[in-house]
């Protein structure tokens, strides 16, 4: 029977148990085959979930040690994993002594799979947080682990003492040997000598080189507090330079936090931001000159939006998503596909990126769309009216149809080019007929 994707990206068994007389020490256990996917990301799994759950920690700040004799007991007697190994990691700057053990056969896929132990204790202890959602957005695969150490977090097993030690026993001492005469000695130190000068001096060892963190990859924000809070970020940025882009950022964030409050998706935190926002904005508003506000907003954005294009970078495509939407306030429920199309491509350009970021992946080529500037809903009618101007142009013929007496003045060219004429007298009557 074939394997679901989140079967093929779990592939995991976990156990918990806590030591006896210390209830607030508990340790999560996760054993992972090495084919499954979610091992490959494992590192990153981890600084998303300290990014969340632990703010200002990194994987620098974190203890890593092989698990002891007692941790190793209770994994082989509480469950039929093959492997003799585990690494433990912890917080050390935490109050709880929680801690998080992975098994493996080799000493990289146990440092993963220990990381990804680390990362389900933290969601198994922050349960109720709203960040699990975005988490679990973020990271889709993680639900069926999830479960499954959730199951073990909730009941974990006591764990009992390490076996002692075999206690091996020690050969009878030698009988000492008499020391040396006093001339022996001297020629033992000579010989020391001889071969301090002579034995090579090996250099020292160069300081092992610590593998820099890897860097979380950028994600796109979901939820209208973490976009106002990503939109009044860049808005304060700007505001030195560009303070009319600055100030319709705040306006837009400002009606992502009111249309949350009033679907009831509020915060205290969420109230704080918005009361600060609007202050801003109603300040600013009586300080700039928002005549020709929107088309100089809608200019910039454009020009991020092509920068991002052209670098095909995954922030600058994130941040023209962003501030592409910030466009739609100017142009209520008729949003055109000009602008949309832009947003669409920014925001999916930038999903494929991290994707492939997070697997390892070479992404391929891109290809935007060519798409015209979208026309904004003020200048709509003045565009036409300049655009009709040109055609008026040809009017002037009119004039030329006026003279209709200067047709018969072209015949009488013709009267002479003709060689019938003198069969008919009657041409000079006509001269005196005027």
């Amino acid at each position: 029977m074939a394997m679901s994707a989140e079967q093929k990206a779990t592939q995991a068994d976990a156990l918990a148990f806590r030591r006896s007389g210390d209830p607030g020490e508990l340790l999560l256990c996760l054993r992972m085959e090495q084919s499954a996917e979610l091992a490959q990301s494992a590192h990153n799994i981890l600084d998303d979930a300290l990014n969340r759950f632990c703010p200002g920690v990194s994987r620098a700040d974190l203890r890593e040690e092989e698990a002891d004799r007692m941790i190793m007991s209770n994994i082989k007697a509480q469950s039929t994993w093959p492997e003799g190994f585990a690494n433990k990691l912890y917080l050390a700057s935490r109050a709880s002594h929680s801690a998080a053990c992975g098994m493996g056969s080799n000493q990289r896929h146990r440092k993963r799979v220990t990381s990804l132990a680390l990362a389900m204790l933290l969601i198994c202890e922050n349960s109720q947080s709203p960040q699990c959602q975005i988490f679990f957005q973020t990271h889709p695969l993680l639900l069926s682990l999830a479960r499954v150490c959730m199951n073990a977090y909730t009941a974990p097993q006591e764990a009992t003492a390490a076996p002692a030690p075999l206690v091996v026993p020690v050969a009878p001492a030698q009988p000492a040997q008499p020391a040396p005469d006093k001339a022996e000695q001297e020629r033992l130190e000579e010989m020391e000598k001889l071969l301090k000068v002579t034995e090579p001096v090996e250099p020292p060892a160069a300081p092992a080189v610590q593998p820099e963190p890897a860097k979380p990859i950028p994600r796109a924000a979901t939820e209208p507090y973490d976009k106002a809070a990503a939109l009044l970020e860049r808005a304060s940025t700007l505001e030195g330079q560009w303070p009319v882009v600055a100030h319709y950022l705040q306006v837009y964030a400002l009606e992502l936090l009111i249309t949350a409050k009033q679907a009831g998706q509020s915060s205290p935190q969420a109230d704080n931001m918005m009361l600060t926002a609007l202050q801003a904005a109603e300040l600013k508003k009586g300080q700039l000159d928002l005549t020709s506000g929107p088309a100089k907003a809608q200019e910039f954005v454009l020009k991020v939006y092509d920068a991002a294009v052209a670098s095909d970078s995954l922030p600058k495509l994130l941040d023209a998503s962003l501030y592409l939407e910030s466009l739609y306030q100017f142009y209520g429920a008729a949003r055109p596909v000009e602008l949309t199309n832009r947003a669409s491509y920014a925001q999916l350009r930038a999903e494929y990126l991290a994707s492939c970021q997070q697997h390892g992946k070479s992404p391929a080529a891109a290809k935007p769309p060519a798409l015209p500037v979208p026309t904004l809903p003020g200048a709509s009618t003045a565009m036409p009216k300049t655009a009709a101007a040109p055609p008026a142009a040809p009017a002037p013929a009119a004039p030329a149809t006026a003279p209709a007496a200067a047709p018969p003045a072209a015949p009488a060219p013709l009267a002479p080019a003709a060689p019938a004429a003198p069969a008919a007298p009657a041409a000079p009557a006509a001269p005196a007929a005027p």
